[in-house]
């Protein structure tokens, strides 16, 4: 074999897996971002708010936030709330998703580090069951990246999973310039 069909051999071996990786990677934060075309504010109410087909944030009860487009140029979003103890930014997980690993990226620009906590829940019929929780430091200053396992669900009448990052204490103003989950 020449250095040349060498050469080719590999570009194709690295442009299939590059494309594997397109296919399973859910971008949240583009989900937000269409979601809110045409408007530059949405108002987040207590409990779970769909943001995306694939993507959920979940506030205090009592609580209020309001998540704000960037401008055209920019492609962020911020979450802006008031004195709230936790926050989870949610991701579901494609109902045809087997066992594998999920690797989460986020680039979240707030006061100081955010502390969370990081866990798969399934949805059953009627009840909600949460895996073991994993810590995760996400710095606000660059891109944060965890990996979690993705279990095989014990329960066959599951409804559905979703990634939960559960941050603790988050700041009163948030800025995500990147959210994505990569499923293998």
């Amino acid at each position: 074999m020449t250095i040349y069909e060498t050469a080719i051999r590999n570009f194709e071996a690295a442009a299939d897996i590059l494309t594997t990786l397109q296919a399973s990677r859910v971008n949240m934060l583009s989900q937000a971002l269409d979601s809110m075309i045409g408007r530059p504010k949405a108002v987040l109410s207590e409990g779970y708010n769909d943001i995306g087909l694939s993507f959920g944030l979940c506030l205090p009860a009592g609580k209020r936030g309001d998540l704000l487009k960037g401008s055209e140029e920019d492609t962020s979003v911020e979450i802006r709330t008031s004195g709230i103890s936790w926050m989870t930014l949610e991701g579901v997980v494609p109902a045809n998703t087997v066992a594998g690993q999920v690797y989460l990226e986020i680039e979240a620009q707030g006061e100081s580090t955010v502390v969370a906590d990081v866990f798969i829940r399934e949805i059953r019929a009627g009840a909600a069951v949460d895996g073991p929780l994993h810590e995760w430091r996400i710095s606000p200053d660059g891109v944060s990246v965890f990996k979690l396992a993705l279990p095989e669900s014990d329960e066959p009448g599951a409804v559905s999973r979703r990634v939960i990052v559960h941050l603790r204490q988050p700041p009163r103003r948030l800025v995500l310039r990147r959210f994505a989950m990569t499923l293998f």
